[in-house]
């Protein structure tokens, strides 16, 4: 991990003036495949390629991801469509929200693994909500049916738990929010910016350079963001966060 060796500096107006910049562009991020002026190859050539230099491992690796990835896929979707897992969203209403992380990912796997079950983390989450406030909680974008039959079917029945899908625009749901709860997501940088009260239940990198509301016991979450007494500071934020950056890219 490159560490800097000379603290770098952000102004408190240019830190000021990206968070306007950010807010005012309804910051999202677009999962999609850019294709860069690749020539793509057409799939029986490609097969007839690896069978004549016996690329057997890439054969049985496509094979095994259209069984395992398309067709679940295909059965997860047809089964929260035939019983109306996903709602509508409704920003007239008092809620708090949850971005759901992938669930075949490091950032649970590793750095949040008692956040593996994330149904029974929502679960655990509704017994403390306000009377009269839903939790929403989103699928992450990138893969939408990435969550299991089980899991739609208990999120269904959560009384007080609104599945949305991974198309509703974050920031939208940000907005209206009485406040966001997450374990390691970067919806959480939206929120911040954005001046929501913003708990972190989990490992987040993030986390040590704003004001976030930093919570372990589930059944105090919402009681604590209700009660925040210290506000955001995003334009703090950046230059917190600036100052232990490095020049320089990283594919």
């Amino acid at each position: 991990v490159l560490k800097p060796i000379v603290q770098r500096e952000l102004s408190e107006q240019r830190a000021q003036e990206i968070v306007n910049d950010k807010v005012n562009r309804k910051p999202v991020i677009y999962y999609e495949t850019e294709k860069r002026r690749f020539i793509g190859t057409p799939l029986p050539v490609k097969m007839l390629r690896l069978l004549r230099d016996g690329n057997w491992n890439i054969i049985r690796a496509y094979i095994a991801r259209k069984k395992v990835i398309s067709i679940d896929y295909l059965i997860r979707e047809t089964y929260t469509r035939l019983f109306g897992i996903f709602k509508a969203f409704d920003p007239h209403e008092k809620y708090f929200y949850l971005p759901f992380n992938v669930d075949a990912e490091s950032e649970l796997f590793i750095r949040n693994y008692q956040f593996v079950d994330q149904v029974g983390a929502v679960e655990k989450l509704s017994k403390g909500l306000p009377e009269g406030y839903k939790l929403y909680v989103k699928v992450h974008p990138g893969r939408e049916g990435h969550l299991s039959v089980n899991s739609y079917r208990r999120l269904a029945k959560i009384r007080n738990v609104v599945p949305l899908r991974g198309k509703v625009n974050s920031f939208d749901v940000v907005k209206q929010s009485q406040g966001v709860v997450l374990v390691s997501s970067t919806v959480g940088l939206e929120s911040y910016i954005m001046g929501k009260p913003t708990c972190i239940i989990g490992h987040w990198p993030y986390a040590v350079y704003g004001n976030f509301i930093r919570e372990t016991d589930l059944s105090k979450v919402f009681a604590r963001i209700q009660s925040q007494s210290i506000p955001n500071d995003p334009a703090k934020f950046l230059q917190n966060l600036y100052k232990e950056t490095v020049d320089g890219s990283l594919y």
